[in-house]
């Protein structure tokens, strides 16, 4: 199929996969849905050039599959030009359009969510910004492995005919709101009954991000929120999809991965700094989440 010269930049779209499968058809690699509010989700490849978008209805959020590359975009929030790398996120406010320029060939998976149906779905519309705005997320691109784990997540539960599934996307859908708003930044109510605080979230990942070998345990960290150790646990899960341990485990995973990518650390020393007492531990962990050994992944990330 003959790629089209320039996107339909000033047509609205009632969804964004209406858009894709109108202007991008050739790129479309797989399509799910999920939820009950008709989130869509699929995988697409582009080739170098223009991968501007039309405005949709949706809130756009999605992670770069593939290898990293090098773009020059404005997602609503000004341009940005620079390197992007695997498992980045990104995000497109609803009712905008985009202006895409990259420079190598690109894979992303991309969640579309109405975004009028999503602020009925919580019944409590002033959570959300009112023309779907999350400011600062929508400039360039970023590292979360919670809000990625999620994407993934839900591509998954979307392919799997179970019969409680409708209701698990639902969760899901939430769970990444919660991460948006607290990503934002600027908000200390809860998004659901059972939840942390936005404060006490994002006081909790501080905690995680500055001792990545979490000494002291769940314990300190929930002393820092006033909460026991069950009940911090407990809302936390609620709060990201995830237990405490489960988080912290990403956290360390992700940053070994950068120690890996940009540096020539040995991985002893990697393994220290990350939170894990011997290079035996971290090569158990990676090869349960990643798997690979830490030298593999050096090796194929081709750094050193």
């Amino acid at each position: 199929m003959t790629k089209p010269s320039q996107p339909k930049l000033t047509t609205h779209y009632g969804s964004y996969l209406d858009f894709y499968e109108d202007v991008y058809s050739h790129t479309l690699i797989e399509k799910r849905s999920a939820s009950r509010i008709s989130v869509s989700m699929f995988k697409s490849f582009h080739e170098a050039g223009d991968c501007s978008d039309a405005p949709s209805s949706d809130l756009v959020l999605g992670t770069h599959l593939g290898t990293n590359f090098v773009a020059r975009a404005n997602l609503g929030a000004g341009f940005y030009e620079g390197p992007h790398y695997t498992n980045d996120i990104f995000l497109i406010p609803p009712y905008c359009s985009t202006d895409i320029e990259v420079f190598e060939p690109i894979q992303m998976l991309a969640i579309a969510i109405p975004y009028k149906e999503l602020k009925t779905m919580l019944h409590h519309e002033q959570l959300l910004p009112n023309d779907g705005n999350f400011g600062h997320l929508h400039y360039g691109c970023h590292r979360d492995p919670v809000t990625r784990l999620m994407i993934h997540k839900l591509w998954d539960e979307a392919a799997n005919d179970h019969p409680y599934g409708t209701l698990y996307a639902d969760q899901v859908v939430l769970q990444m709101v919660a991460r948006l708003l607290y990503l934002k930044g600027d908000s200390s109510t809860k998004l659901f009954k059972g939840g942390l605080s936005l404060m006490a979230l994002k006081r909790i990942i501080d905690l995680m991000h500055a001792d990545l070998a979490c000494e002291g345990g769940l314990e300190r960290i929930a002393t820092a929120v006033d909460l026991s150790p069950w009940h911090m646990a407990r809302a936390f899960k609620y709060s990201t999809g995830m237990a405490p341990y489960e988080y912290l485990t990403f956290l360390r995973l992700e940053k070994a991965k950068l120690f890996l990518e940009t540096t020539n650390l040995p991985v002893t020393s990697i393994a220290r700094k990350v939170g894990y007492q011997s290079t035996q531990a971290l090569a158990r962990v990676f090869h349960k989440h990643v798997g690979c050994s830490p030298r593999s992944y050096r090796k194929q990330a081709k750094v050193f």
